[in-house]
């Protein structure tokens, strides 16, 4: 499934400056109202400095792909370990992050 070879990582987390811009939503190119919700509350949860892990629930069609995303992006994460129940979905969420 297309190119894995390794990059490096702070070369993919340099990529990311100014890739996302936080926008009202219902604008064009805004992330939904729960994703956008779930954004702030885990970089809420980031910039605490709890040392305690967080968990994010959000129902089915609400885009929590895009949202992971949007969190990896906003946070500057090296690294992000999502867990799916099923090959077809896996497929899917490699997709998007790729």
């Amino acid at each position: 499934m297309g190119d894995r070879s390794l990059v490096d990582a702070d070369r993919v987390v340099a990529s990311w400056e100014g890739a996302l811009t936080i926008r009202r939503p219902g604008t064009e190119g805004s992330l939904r109202r729960p994703q956008a919700g779930a954004l702030h509350a885990v970089l809420g949860h980031l910039l605490s400095g709890v040392d305690v892990p967080g968990l994010v629930v959000m129902p089915t069609g609400t885009g929590k792909t895009e949202t992971m995303l949007a969190v990896t992006v906003a946070a500057g994460l090296e690294r992000l370990l999502v867990v799916v129940p099923s090959i077809s979905l896996r497929e899917q969420v490699c997709d998007k992050f790729l």
